[in-house]
């Protein structure tokens, strides 16, 4: 509990209601792994409004072998590799696919290693 608040006040002088109708567990599960304020907001609203949690974000990483690279208030950038289960664009369709998503966007990046 302390924790949850020490979290929030950094912001606000109260909590945000759709952080506040969220079970503890779900609370706690997000500002352990998130630490920045308005990134938790994001995840808070839609597990309200859409009944998912940041598990399922999680979950699909690792089983893609994807990792997560940034997150933003409205998006999140993954990055995959030759051992991730396909490419950029296999990576963000499969994602759509899921329904967690409501827009995915390969983004390709290309290194020159010489």
């Amino acid at each position: 509990m302390r924790q949850w608040y020490e979290f929030y006040s950094q912001k606000y002088q109260f909590v945000p209601q759709s952080v506040a109708q969220l079970p503890w567990g779900h609370n706690r599960l997000i500002i352990t792994k998130i630490k920045d304020i308005e990134i938790a907001e994001f995840y808070c609203a839609e597990t309200a409004k859409n009944g998912w949690d940041i598990d399922e974000l999680y979950e699909l990483v690792n089983n893609t072998n994807t990792w997560i690279e940034e997150e933003k208030n409205s998006y999140t950038v993954i990055g995959v590799n030759k051992n991730s289960q396909g490419n950029a664009l296999q990576m963000a369709n499969y994602f759509y696919e899921t329904g967690i998503f409501h827009y995915t966007q390969p983004n390709f990046h290309y290194f020159d290693i010489e």
